[in-house]
């Protein structure tokens, strides 16, 4: 369960609800087009490699309560088409330089104190060419940040890995132009590699991102159905709050008028508590598709003509649910795709508030 401290959640209540988005992408300019660029750093690169991305305020907009991030893999290279998954933490802080002037001191670089907002596995699906939207590389956040929109906001990505080195073009989606943002990476060579403290280059722009609010974030990636769409999940029905009889989980993009079944569970990173996600559903002759949610409660419907669905799930007012997270996903019944004729949605996250 994921708790905020009380004058935390009075701030977030009193001075930026009103403010808080869904989701949005930084910087703007590439929320419907892809940017100029890719980069491979941090992210197949490992241990020693460390990120930082300092974003100014005017590119990242109003306070907002932070839920997760999400970058969009881009221009992999035919020979690297498997999809992998990486150790990381993620930090953020407010940001003490300019966005375009980072040291090469990590520490200096930051304002107050660093939050570590998550520590696990990263999964990279295989992009699917369906870029710009595909902003299927997500971390959802063990510990929201409430961003005051003071000061450029800081993020600080660390692999944890083994040490190894070396890297390919496995990239994300990256923006060398933007005056809005800037980066710092380095390098430990040392013995025993370890974080980078110091040593880092800076360099104008960074990675498109796109930001979560109080929302369902999706991850990961459906596999593609006979109409040649992926399965994705959403929310309607309102914010998912304690006492919001009207939420509901959505499907689109599958086929039209057959069947869905929707798992809800606690976990991402298991199901059962014991099997890892996510899981190659290739085992179970649905190839190229994956397991993203643990399963603890199954509903079933139709799809519409539109390849639409919708199943609610009232959300009792119930205090005790407060700050735990449900992840989500669908499985379609699409006769003849694969051997089982079936395909899975992306998942799809959001913690109750």
């Amino acid at each position: 369960m994921r708790c905020l401290p009380t004058f935390v959640l009075l701030a977030a209540a009193s001075s930026v609800s009103a403010q808080i988005a869904d989701s949005w992408v930084v910087p703007s300019a590439f929320a419907s087009k892809d940017a100029a660029s890719t980069s491979s750093f941090p992210f197949t690169y490992t241990n020693y490699v460390r990120y930082m991305q300092a974003i100014d305020k005017a590119t990242m907009g109003a306070p907002r309560l932070i839920e997760g991030l999400a970058v969009r893999p881009r221009a992999w290279g035919s020979g690297q088409l498997k999809a992998f998954t990486m150790q990381i933490e993620v930090r953020i802080s407010l940001c003490a330089k300019a966005v375009n002037a980072l040291d090469g001191t990590y520490a200096n670089n930051v304002k107050g104190s660093q939050v570590v907002v998550y520590k696990g596995p990263l999964h990279f699906p295989v992009p699917t060419g369906n870029s710009p939207a595909e902003f299927s590389t997500t971390i959802w956040f063990q510990q929201p940040y409430l961003y005051p929109g003071t000061d450029p906001i800081l993020l600080d990505f660390i692999p944890l890995d083994p040490c190894a080195g070396g890297g390919d073009s496995r990239g994300c989606d990256f923006d060398r132009t933007s005056t809005g943002m800037g980066s710092v990476l380095g390098k430990n060579k040392q013995t025993g590699c370890g974080t980078p403290t110091s040593g880092g280059s800076s360099s104008q722009g960074g990675f498109v991102i796109k930001f979560f609010g109080a929302t369902l974030m999706p991850y990961g990636l459906g596999c593609k159905g006979s109409n040649g769409k992926y399965p994705v999940i959403a929310r309607s029905g309102g914010a998912p709050t304690l006492g919001n009889a009207a939420f509901k989980y959505e499907l689109a993009d599958a086929r039209a008028t057959t069947g869905a079944v929707l798992f809800v569970g606690l976990s991402r990173d298991t199901v059962f508590s014991t099997v890892p996600l996510p899981l190659d559903l290739t085992i179970a002759s649905m190839p190229s598709c994956f397991l993203w949610s643990d399963i603890a409660i199954i509903g079933s419907t139709a799809t519409t003509p539109l390849g639409t669905a919708a199943l609610p799930f009232p959300i009792p007012n119930f205090p005790a649910l407060k700050d735990i997270p449900l992840f989500a996903q669908w499985l379609v019944v699409d006769a003849g795709v694969n051997p089982a004729s079936l395909v899975a949605s992306s998942g799809g996250a959001v913690v109750l508030r």
